[in-house]
């Protein structure tokens, strides 16, 4: 067979170059003339560019389009096959809130291995979706030794989130061996501090089904002894410091009594947090002497230990007898002084305990968050509390949470107040809190890792999952 050869186009003449682009422009705006005709010009050119193109910003962007013009298909194939993360994410977020999405996302990550680079981007879009099908990926990949330390956190932020939406308890959890518990104090290592209860419900849960033997309790709690021994000892512990602390909060998460009596001081914020409600409910009259003398407050920790022991009628009789105690060795007065509450309004575990209190009618307390309130600026931290303990921030519709949640006064209002907000108002609140975490459109889209993207994010997207939550018993 004879081949053709063409000449290069350097040999062509000038005249002849000229003839040849003024052909190809002629022909190419026949073509878009005849597709813009059809109707299907600028449909073919975003798909053409979706299968073709190499910049992710511009697949992205053309994947936008043929969505809004009701491409469901394409968005499914895409979630179904695409490997680069950032269009994938934004197939996700533009299939947010449908079924078939949730399908489409479970089935994906039925073929995803630990080490894909999908599957971090699947598994936050699972705990958005919250569809029980997503759970048996996520545990494998929970368990898979390979996932790094960011997926695991994926998997299991999808579990919590699946199993607090559709209510599903400690069973959606899988069960974990002994050799695992590394999985679990490695979560627990890297839970932020105003993690949401849902987050620390499945903690608790995966803590409670990790099958330990007394022989295997017996040497977490030697080697969680000698490694303060050493820390006692002065000796710098930076290599083992993580491991330290990710026994100590497994055992916490356990309401392991040994862990609970050895907790240093500088934990007893995370062992508000970690450790089960009943055992919190449990404090004596010292232990809330000790707890009211915190320099630091304001964790969800702090928050959680002080409403297990205001649960009850003789849990805040107890609260307020050791405000009372906290007061008199120092002024010399009781606590209905207002003098006295103007001088130690920069105490925050002082102010914190008589949110509970005016909560439940007590009008000592109320007498005193309004001096508290009169006496700091209105947008100091405990002002904020003062006022949202005497019912002055609202907090019962949505728009007010949205607008909160923008100004980032959310956060720093007592959680508990929060939580209780987000249960009245229920699926209501999510649009708004997705909006001020940055996502224009308002559709829970994803659900991060702690770590990922902005604390910020992180909290109100936390925020939106519990929201959807069924009301639970406190704390």
């Amino acid at each position: 067979m004879s081949s053709v050869a063409f000449p290069r186009l350097s040999r062509v003449p000038r005249a002849g170059l000229r003839a040849i682009v003024a052909a190809s422009a002629l022909a190419f705006v026949f073509a878009a003339a005849a597709l813009a005709e059809s109707g299907l010009g600028a449909t073919a050119i975003d798909s053409l560019t979706l299968r073709l193109s190499r910049e992710p910003e511009r697949r992205a962007r053309s994947l936008g389009r043929l969505a809004a013009g009701g491409a469901w298909e394409v968005l499914e194939r895409t979630i179904a096959e695409e490997r680069d993360g950032r269009v994938l994410e934004r197939a996700l977020e533009l299939a947010a809130g449908r079924s078939r999405a949730a399908a489409a996302i479970a089935a994906r990550l039925e073929s995803e291995t630990a080490g894909s680079p999908a599957a971090l981007v699947l598994l936050r879009a699972a705990a958005a979706q919250a569809d029980e099908r997503a759970l048996e990926p996520a545990k494998r990949i929970l368990r898979d030794p390979r996932s790094a330390r960011a997926t695991r956190g994926a998997a299991f932020t999808a579990i919590a989130a699946i199993a607090a939406r559709r209510g599903l308890g400690a069973s959606a959890f899988p069960r974990l061996r002994a050799s695992e518990v590394k999985i679990v104090s490695e979560l627990a290592w890297w839970l932020e501090e105003d993690a949401p209860a849902w987050r620390t419900d499945g903690l608790r849960a995966l803590a409670q089904r990790t099958a330990l033997g007394r022989e295997h309790v017996f040497s977490l709690r030697t080697r969680l002894a000698a490694l303060d021994a050493r820390s006692l000892a002065g000796e710098r512990l930076e290599a083992e410091e993580a491991d330290r602390a990710g026994l100590l909060s497994f055992l916490l998460l356990r309401g392991d009594p040994d862990a609970l009596a050895r907790c240093p001081e500088e934990q007893r914020e995370r062992l508000g947090l970690l450790a089960p409600g009943e055992v919190l409910a449990r404090a004596r009259p010292g232990d809330l002497d000790l707890l009211l003398q915190l320099d630091r407050w304001g964790g969800t920790g702090s928050w959680r230990a002080l409403e297990a022991v205001t649960g009850s009628p003789g849990g805040r009789e107890a609260l307020a007898a050791a405000l009372e105690r906290t007061f008199e060795p120092t002024h010399g007065t009781a606590p209905a002084d207002l003098g006295a509450v103007e001088r130690l309004s920069g105490r925050p575990a002082l102010v914190a305990a008589l949110v509970p209190l005016a909560r439940s009618g007590d009008p000592r307390a109320r007498e005193l968050l309004r001096a508290v309130r009169g006496a700091r600026p209105g947008s100091d931290r405990l002002a904020l509390w003062a006022r949202a303990g005497l019912g002055e921030i609202a907090l019962d519709d949505p728009a007010s949470l949205e607008r909160l949640a923008e100004e980032g006064t959310l956060t720093l209002l007592p959680p508990p107040l929060v939580a209780d907000a987000l249960q009245k108002l229920g699926p209501r609140a999510v649009p708004g809190l997705v909006r001020a975490s940055g996502g224009e459109s308002g559709e829970l889209a994803r659900i991060l890792e702690p770590g990922a993207g902005t604390e910020r994010e992180r909290s109100l997207l936390d925020l939106a999952v519990a929201a959807l939550c069924p009301k639970r018993e406190r704390p």
